[in-house]
């Protein structure tokens, strides 16, 4: 039996009405399963996709969306620093 890797880390950040508008919206176009797989998805494939744009040998449109993904994911980054700030 395959053993999961348990996920203990706990992130918080906020969002606007609109924003969380989007998320969930974008969360049910994916079919994931709750808010928060879809969230933790999105994030891991942005920091996946940073060390990725670094590497010389992909294509340029690769490189151009993964590109935009690494600009998600400063903006997240961002989000949660500031929601850092605010519950300390």
């Amino acid at each position: 039996m395959a053993t999961r890797n348990r996920k203990d880390r706990i992130v918080v950040f906020r969002l606007t009405e609109s924003d969380y508008a989007s998320l969930t919206t974008a969360c049910r176009r994916a079919g994931a399963r709750n808010l928060s797989d879809f969230a933790r998805s999105v994030l891991m494939v942005a920091v996946e996709g940073q060390a990725l744009a670094r590497n010389e040998s992909c294509p340029g449109n690769l490189r151009a969306v993964l590109g935009e993904i690494g600009t998600a994911a400063q903006r997240i980054k961002r989000l949660l620093e500031i929601a850092g700030d605010v519950s300390a």
